[in-house]
């Protein structure tokens, strides 16, 4: 099995490379459309397999505080992963102006499918569920395409949450703009190259914890993401202001 896990994230690793190296943000908008409307099918599929679940099983014993909960802390912050791809989406807007009111109205559906998702989980599921819910799923031929849309939607979105990551680490290490010519052209592929082997084996490595290495993860980036740099953001520009 760790040689199927290897494989698999080796090839989606390769297969993710032709998306990263794309050199402006919006040849990414075909490629999140489709993975938005992947995410939507796959949660559509997903809240259909909860409410058989319960349908069939009824209300698992919950308990709302076990030894753990100090992992569901890590993993609830990771829901700010997606934030990063806020500025180049704003910076693609043709009307930035709606920028703010479609903003606060996505933030508060995705709120609302957060609440809805994790409380039916927890209900179908008592306070014991899998780390990766569509693995709970039975082998059936609807299961096993929720499961496809929902790979196919995270590899979809890798490059654009990659994108601002990336700009800020290849400025840090001296690589310049891609439109310059050959030369900084192949060193920013060869760069993008590193940045996602190291992000596969990191991937590798962490496969036999996924909840853990969700939670630490989110602790050290997810944290500062979502609760520490948009303040820092917010006084580096009332003091330019």
């Amino acid at each position: 099995q760790r040689r199927v896990h290897g494989l698999v994230i080796a090839l989606l690793t390769a297969a993710s490379y032709p998306l990263v190296c794309l050199r402006h943000v919006q040849s990414l908008a075909i490629p999140s459309l489709i993975a938005d409307v992947c995410t939507g099918a796959g949660l559509l599929g997903m809240f259909v397999a909860l409410g058989q679940q319960l349908e069939e099983s009824g209300a698992s014993p919950t308990a709302w505080v076990n030894g753990q909960w100090y992992m569901f802390i890590g993993s609830a912050t990771f829901a700010f992963e997606g934030v990063q791809c806020v500025l180049p989406v704003a910076d693609s807007m043709l009307e930035p102006s709606r920028f703010k009111p479609i903003m606060s109205g996505v933030a508060f559906a995705v709120l609302a499918v957060y609440v809805t998702f994790g409380s039916l989980g927890y209900l179908a599921y008592g306070p014991n569920p899998p780390s990766i819910v569509t693995s709970a799923l039975p082998m059936t031929p609807a299961a096993g395409a929720v499961q496809v849309v929902y790979g196919a939607a995270v590899f979809l979105t890798l490059p654009l949450q990659l994108w601002p990551a990336n700009a800020i680490l290849e400025r840090w290490v001296g690589i310049r703009p891609a439109d310059g010519g050959p030369g900084p052209r192949l060193q920013t592929d060869v760069w993008r190259a590193l940045l996602l082997a190291a992000m596969g084996l990191v991937a590798y490595a962490g496969a036999d914890a996924v909840f853990q290495l969700l939670s630490v993860t989110a602790a050290f980036t997810a944290v500062p993401l979502g609760f520490v740099v948009p303040p820092l953001l917010h006084l580096r520009l009332g003091a330019a202001r």
